[in-house]
């Protein structure tokens, strides 16, 4: 991510904090508000702050984030894709991704 990129991001995160008219924001808002920005702008960013964000210790975490990045495709769109697009997904990812939380 280009420094000019950061500065925008966090730029808009300020304007968006002030405008709320909030007098006080918690560190955990803020967190979140910095991880959805930058899930907007780069996913790779993205990956790394909530790694450390969230405080990531084991390989699980990391396939998680991943996978939501990720979701699978609906049976809509399945139909829709030729057949040849459409790459299949290991039975591992696909058990992780119909766990709940």
């Amino acid at each position: 991510m280009e420094e000019e990129q950061q500065e925008q991001l966090v730029t808009r995160l300020v304007r968006l904090l002030e405008a709320s008219g909030e007098t006080e924001v918690s560190s955990q808002r803020i967190g979140e508000l910095a991880m959805d920005a930058l899930r907007a702008v780069d996913d790779v960013a993205y990956v790394r702050f909530a790694s450390v964000y969230r405080d990531f210790r084991e390989v699980e975490a990391f396939s998680k984030i991943l996978a939501d990045m990720n979701p699978l495709p609906s049976a809509e769109e399945l139909l829709r894709t030729p057949k040849h697009a459409v790459k299949p997904t290991p039975a591992k990812e696909r058990r992780s991704k119909n766990e709940t939380p």
